[in-house]
């Protein structure tokens, strides 16, 4: 049962350790809070298909919202994933690019970066978004060696 677990976070807890196979969870408030840029994260894993058969078909209405954007990505979080993102919510695709990208640090740091102020959610995923697709993009179709090396057969060199 537990060879099947993909990804571990250890949290520490007084004394001890505890483990879970939990990508993230939902904070609410204080310092580390991430409802916003966790659901936003979660919203564009939905709009762009990455959930797993099962879970689609179990919260099919939310699904739906979601891409309709009548429910926002923190709701979608807390009400159909109990506010964890785990890898049995996602696909093969999902999971590999949330371990690329959230699970690295990297998307934490892309959110920072872009210094939201948008109170509206659907605003606010739209810029959040965009950057997502870019990563998503060179995730999906890494530049190929033969292409690195066919961009550097055909450049012109310089006139004097």
């Amino acid at each position: 049962m537990f060879d099947s677990l993909r990804f571990t976070t250890p949290s520490t807890n007084d004394n001890f350790t505890v483990m879970s196979n939990s990508y993230q969870s939902i904070r609410l408030g204080g310092e580390n809070r991430n409802a916003e840029s966790l659901g936003d994260f979660v919203a564009w894993l939905v709009i762009n298909n990455f959930l797993e058969a099962d879970l689609e078909q179990r919260a099919g209405s939310k699904v739906a919202r979601v891409k309709m954007q009548d429910l926002t990505g923190p709701a979608f979080l807390t009400t159909a994933l109990d506010g964890e993102l785990k890898p049995e919510h996602l696909t093969a695709k999902g999971r590999a690019f949330c371990e690329h990208y959230l699970v690295s640090g990297d998307y934490d740091r892309d959110y920072q970066q872009l210094k939201l102020a948008e109170e509206n959610d659907w605003l606010r995923y739209d810029a959040v978004a965009k950057r997502i697709r870019e990563v998503f993009h060179t995730f999906n179709e890494p530049e190929a060696p033969l292409k690195k090396l066919v961009a550097k057969v055909i450049q012109f060199s310089k006139r004097k």
